[in-house]
This record gives C-alpha cells, structure tokens and sequence, in this order.
C-alpha cells in the first residue's frame, strides 16, 4: 500500500490535542439503549483528512484532525476546521501499520472551540488522494 507523506507541520495543534484528551478522558460514558451493533474504543490518535469527492478526488487541503472513538464501521473526529463536504478520505497510521479509508460524514457539531465529527466508513483506497 501506498501512503504519501505531507509535510510535518500538518500535525494536530496542541490546544486540540489536550481538548481531546480532556474530552476522552472527562467525558461522560453513554447511559442511554445502544444503538451500534460493534463496541466503540477511545483512541486519541492524530490522522490527515482530504475532503474528497464521488469519485475520490480531493476537493479541498488536507488537515490534521484527532480521532476520538474508533469503531469497526466509523469514526468519531474532531478538527479545528469546519468541513463543507460529505466524503474524506483518513490517512490512519495505528501501530499495526497504514490505512486510507474513505468516510462519508454523518453530524457534523461544534465542540467548544473545534468541531467534532461522525464518519461511516465506506471504502478503503490503495493510496491517499491529493
């Protein structure tokens, strides 16, 4: 698999990376019926995301986000940016190696200063779109 790698500066701010972790960490655990069939883990891990288009093309700069829960079928994201968009592309690189995946994005609501997002994964692609 091909990753291409942007520059270093498009990392995660500090401030964001402590909101998160704060979030994570201070949240409240969800109390109310379980709507999702997988388990939902807390993962603090930074990713780029490209707005992209139908037919996985970028539409727009790509931008260092934080995800804040994991799921086998979805993401829950929050950036610093507003996305106008429907579909990004995730540029994820866990432990067990990389990953680029596509989500088509579900709520979009602001969280404090930043914006936090749920995404449905709905493909995987070879390389990350630029």
């Amino acid at each position: 698999m091909v990753v291409k790698e942007f520059a270093p500066c498009l990392q995660p701010s500090p401030l964001l990376i402590d909101f998160v972790k704060r979030q994570v960490r201070n949240g409240p655990l969800y109390a109310g019926p379980e709507r999702r069939d997988e388990r939902r883990v807390s993962v603090v891990m930074p990713i780029i995301v490209q707005p992209v288009n139908s037919q996985f093309h970028a539409i727009g700069k790509p931008l260092a986000m934080l995800t804040r829960e994991i799921s086998s079928r979805g993401f829950s994201l929050v950036g610093e940016e507003r996305l106008n968009c429907n579909l990004i592309a995730l540029q994820l690189k866990p432990s067990e190696g990389e990953a680029v995946l596509v989500g088509a994005i579900l709520w979009t609501k602001p969280v404090g200063p930043f914006y936090s997002y749920g995404c449905e994964v709905t493909a995987r692609l070879k390389e990350f779109p630029s």
